[in-house]
């Protein structure tokens, strides 16, 4: 197998950006001088030119302040020095030239004796460029710990596609710069990797502490940080990915874990999950082989189960393509994906080039048409909306039959497009040519272009002179029309639900 370049794992042991005053020196356009430093660092820079400014700092910040509030008595510096290090701060930038021409050397001893970092701005630098500086590196430090973050769990992705869970804790461990274990209930290792940057430790040692934190646990052991992320438990067995390290876990090697665990459940259950369904359809086989009465609504129950969400719903979807050769070459695609992401593909070839399809209720049609999108070519896709899986008959792919027409070529309609598609239901459609007869039906070779008038003002949404204005006629002749229309067919058209009604008659008939 081909090795793989790993991440460093420079966000291990911090749970937060920090820069240090050496840093911060080394930025010359700054002008800071070092008087005194302790080498701590810092992600808080504030200004303050209070004299009792203890109760608006926290602890381990860096105060900037000019002394105005001392001009008069620059011997009192040094007592505020102190009161700054009782506060909790790790430094003082002292502004030059405004007040004091240089940092009176009062201050330089107090900080000194108090282990508070001292240095000088001169007067061309604003304090507001220094906090700008400060804030601008923080965030870089914050957004390379994502992208090391985002490019680790691809590298998990891989790892786990390519060499299962052998491979998927290998990397892990050489990311976190850890000990990895996959350990279940009773002490049984599943898994382990090594890593001999790390001290070795004994696996009754690790079960030990897994006895006494059950759940997720995080613990320190002498010079070792010990944090487990609990899997699904598989009927009475459950898992757990422990992780051993030197050094603390800070909130993105915790979050890669958690991904690493994700994926470790995802190899484990997927063979075991395949056999229990596997093992249905061998039962439902041999059932019928041998002429037992098998429930119909059992059997759908257990295969549907594995689809359907928690709820009971499915997603029903309709691909339709132009060549036998395209549609299997996009069903083959998708197939692959879903089985990266350890699901099963629901699908019924309707002929050689339509495919009908189910998802689980609680993916929504733009992720499904997502997974479809950048390989469609030329075919069309249609998704439908949530039904119980009980409620899955004929009528429902032949609604799909009939919206996947309104979809352009290498286009997508889902349920939001599909619009008065139950306008074709047969009870539905009888309903509406009766009515059609008795409104429209009356307007034919009446004349003056009734028909058209009435249709222009209905998708005008009853304006006058908007529909004037398309029929390019005269507001009175459009008004004389409609209420000769009234009379005719006896309606009011001022009505809204009269107009919605009509409208759909309608459309009703152009779609029959």
């Amino acid at each position: 197998m081909r090795s793989q370049s790993l991440v460093k794992p420079q966000f291990m042991d911090s749970d937060h950006a920090a820069v240090t005053l050496k840093w911060l020196a080394s930025r010359r356009e700054l002008g800071i001088t070092i008087h005194h430093d302790e080498g701590q660092e810092f992600s808080v820079i504030h200004p303050c030119e209070l004299e009792e400014p203890g109760e608006f700092l926290v602890g381990g910040c860096v105060v900037l302040f000019t002394g105005i509030a001392y001009r008069s008595r620059p011997e009192a510096l040094a007592d505020h020095v102190r009161k700054l290090a009782r506060a909790g701060v790790s430094g003082i930038g002292f502004g030059v030239e405004v007040v004091f021409p240089s940092v009176p050397e009062s201050m330089r001893e107090a900080a000194a004796e108090e282990g508070v970092a001292l240095f000088s701005i001169s007067l061309e630098v604003p304090f507001i460029k220094v906090l700008h500086e400060v804030q601008e590196e923080l965030s870089r430090q914050r957004n390379q710990r994502r992208e090391l973050l985002l490019e680790a769990q691809r590298q998990l992705n891989t790892a786990a596609n390519s060499g299962g869970l052998e491979n998927l804790l290998k990397v892990g461990a050489q990311n976190l710069h850890a000990h990895l274990v996959l350990m279940d209930n009773d002490g049984r290792v599943s898994a382990e990797v090594r890593n001999n940057q790390v001290p070795e430790f004994s696996m009754d040692q690790l079960r030990h502490w897994i006895q006494e934190s059950p759940g997720d646990m995080a613990k320190r052991v002498g010079p070792l940080t010990v944090i487990g992320q609990k899997i699904d438990a598989f009927g009475e067995r459950s898992l757990m990915l422990i992780a051993v390290s030197t050094q603390a876990f800070a909130t993105e090697s915790r979050a890669l874990l958690r991904h690493c665990a994700g994926l470790a459940e995802l190899i484990v259950a997927r063979p075991q999950r395949y056999r229990a369904i596997h093992q249905e359809l061998n039962s439902l086989a041999l059932a019928l082989q041998l002429g037992f009465n098998v429930e119909p609504g059992q059997v759908r129950t257990k295969i549907f189960h594995s689809v359907a969400d928690s709820e009971g719903k499915v997603r029903p979807a309709l691909l339709k393509g132009r060549s036998a050769r395209g549609v299997s070459r996009i069903m083959k695609t998708v197939d692959q994906s879903l089985e990266r992401a350890g699901r099963l593909l629901f699908s019924l070839d309707i002929d050689d080039c339509s495919v009908f399809m189910i998802f689980r209720g609680d993916r929504t049609p733009e992720e499904i048409i997502d997974l479809f999108q950048s390989v469609l070519g030329d075919a069309r896709l249609a998704v439908g909306g949530q039904l119980n899986w009980d409620e899955l008959e004929i009528d429902v792919l032949h609604q799909l039959e009939r919206i996947i027409l309104r979809a352009r070529i290498g286009g997508c309609i889902g349920p939001k497009e599909s619009g008065l598609d139950w306008l074709q239901e047969r009870p539905v459609q009888h309903a509406m040519k009766k009515r059609n007869e008795e409104t429209w039906g009356r307007l034919d070779g009446a004349g003056e272009d009734l028909g058209c008038t009435l249709e222009a003002y209905l998708r005008n949404v009853g304006n006058l002179s908007h529909t004037a204005r398309e029929l390019k006629i005269h507001r009175h002749t459009v008004s004389k029309r409609l209420a000769k229309i009234e009379e005719l067919i006896e309606v009011d058209l001022e009505d809204p639900v009269t107009r919605a009604e009509l409208l759909i008659v309608a459309h009703s008939c152009e779609c029959a």
